[in-house]
């Protein structure tokens, strides 16, 4: 990884939330922590992708795993503009609340399966 990744990120490139999600996190990453690949298209060995397409998965330059939830608050740790968060995002990670809230909106997430770029669709 480059030296200024601290945090790779699969999401499901079939889900709009999703995608948008990433955009915006794209969007306010201005070191370039971060990197977004879809895990319907790219793989990593530690990442269990079936367990990724059912919620965000992340592993950091340590080779550390994380879903759902704890992906979140990984990515409240690195991105400066969400330090602000961090406090909120600890408290609900140790009650738990964060990946129940988690897991009941990737619940009801759309999954479209197509796959669109700017020329056409599948």
């Amino acid at each position: 990884m480059h030296n200024s990744i601290k945090l790779t990120l699969y999401i499901d490139g079939w889900c709009a939330f999703c995608k948008a999600f990433a955009k915006k996190l794209t969007n306010n990453d201005k070191h370039n922590y971060i990197v977004i690949k879809d895990i319907r298209t790219s793989s990593h060995p530690l990442i269990d992708t079936e367990k990724a397409m059912k919620a965000l998965a992340s592993i950091d330059r340590n080779g550390n795993v994380y879903y759902g939830f704890d992906t979140i608050h990984k990515i409240c740790l690195i991105l400066p503009i969400l330090f602000v968060f961090t406090p909120i995002s600890y408290i609900l990670k140790i009650s738990r609340l964060g990946s129940f809230l988690y897991n009941e909106l990737s619940f009801r997430r759309n999954i479209v399966p197509l796959h669109c770029d700017e020329k056409k669709c599948e």
